[in-house]
């Protein structure tokens, strides 16, 4: 063979050889989950109480709920009250127990932007809309 068929057929297998090589995908992040979407300080944007708008009774009010499942509910000048919170199995509930005592918020939206929950008192028979976005 001559030098010029040997370059060419050289050149040929390298082309093919870089050609057939697939790029990697890049590396996508998993999707956080709801604990971890969850598990920080949420500042209330509005509050319903039966669909009448009482936020402005709750203004500087917290929500801290911590990965290791405890929450911390802060209202200026007052003590913070702390209980610990789980999800129900499905988890579409946050189920908040403290000295006994279990209060079930059912979750309408979570995301890394917004929380909404909706909790019923049965004693009361009200029901009340919790809208949330994250405390800077």
């Amino acid at each position: 063979m001559n030098k010029k068929q040997t370059w060419f057929l050289l050149l040929l297998a390298v082309g093919i050889t870089f050609a057939s090589c697939k790029k990697d995908d890049p590396i996508v992040p998993p999707a956080p989950t709801n604990k971890e979407l969850l598990s920080k300080i949420w500042k209330i944007d509005q509050i319903l109480l039966d669909s009448m708008d009482v936020t402005t009774f709750f203004t500087g009010l917290r929500f801290n709920f911590r990965a290791d499942n405890l929450a911390i509910i802060t209202m200026p000048g007052e003590s913070p009250d702390t209980s610990t919170w789980s999800f129900n199995a499905a988890e579409t509930q946050i189920i908040l127990a403290q000295d006994g005592e279990l209060d079930t918020l059912n979750i309408l939206a979570l995301t890394a932007l917004q929380l909404r929950l909706r909790g019923y008192d049965r004693v009361e028979e009200t029901e009340t809309l919790i809208t949330m976005s994250p405390a800077p």
